[in-house]
């Protein structure tokens, strides 16, 4: 066995989980959501490693392929179960993602195993969430009042959402192109650290508009499980998030990352 695989399985769980939180500390403090999925995914990953060595990173990315296609085609086809149940269900298979995202991340830092193959799956796999997940909530509104500017809004959301982590990451390349080239930019605006974290109301506000797959996937489950009671209150609910949530993301895709203040520490 590979030296640093032999070191890793011959750890505690305490001294494992320093390790592969050690690069999600900072933000592990900020969201006690983010917090606790960290623990989840670090006790699984440590019975990979530990007694599940022939599984690999990128198998752990195909099976959140597999979740993916299954939760799409469920909402196609409404197989095998009461359709009432079926996207409370989805989300819960769609969380397990966000999960498997942090294990198979976990097992390629301890196992040393790391490939473009799997990082280019990776990245597709965050592309193909938000379309997933809006699809399955257009469809399920979609069947309770044929409402098809709705249905279509949801499709266009879920686009821009697919599309925000590129954005950020263009922001990043944009930032070590100036670090690295020192051009002169008349409109170079920048932050420092200090400017970095939000005030409470505005983080609860993002966290709110689809920025955080964990939120988002807690309040649909709300607003489904308030549908069981009032299907007029959750189709409300549905259209309010919707509209507030594509006001936000034109505003961040439009405006806000392109004038976004760079900071160059």
């Amino acid at each position: 066995m590979d030296k640093s695989k032999r070191i890793y399985t011959q750890m505690t769980f305490d001294e494992y989980k320093k390790i592969v939180h050690a690069p999600k500390v900072k933000k592990m403090e900020k969201d006690k959501i983010y917090h606790v999925e960290r623990l989840i995914s670090a006790r699984i990953s440590y019975f990979i490693t530990s007694n599940l060595k022939w599984i690999k990173p990128n198998q752990l990315t195909l099976l959140s392929f597999a979740i993916l296609l299954g939760v799409f085609i469920i909402s196609l086809f409404k197989i095998g179960i009461e359709y009432f149940w079926t996207p409370i269900l989805q989300l819960f298979a769609l969380y397990l993602i966000t999960i498997i995202d942090k294990v198979d991340g976990e097992v390629a830092r301890v196992l040393n195993h790391h490939t473009q193959k799997g990082m280019y799956h990776d990245r597709m796999v965050h592309f193909l969430y938000p379309l997933v997940l809006y699809f399955v909530i257009a469809w399920y509104f979609f069947n309770y009042n044929d409402n098809l500017l709705a249905f279509g809004g949801t499709l266009i959301l879920a686009v821009l959402t697919s599309r925000l982590e590129t954005f950020s990451e263009t922001k990043e390349l944009i930032r070590k192109k100036i670090k690295e080239e020192r051009p002169i930019l008349k409109d170079l605006i920048i932050r420092s650290k200090s400017q970095y974290n939000l005030i409470l109301p505005i983080r609860l506000f993002y966290y709110a508009t689809f920025m955080v797959y964990a939120w988002t996937l807690l309040y649909y489950l709300i607003i489904f499980i308030v549908g069981f009671y009032s299907s007029d209150t959750a189709t409300l609910l549905y259209y309010l998030h919707l509209i507030i949530s594509l006001i936000v993301i034109g505003y961040r895709v439009l405006y806000y990352y392109p004038n976004k203040k760079i900071s160059i520490y």
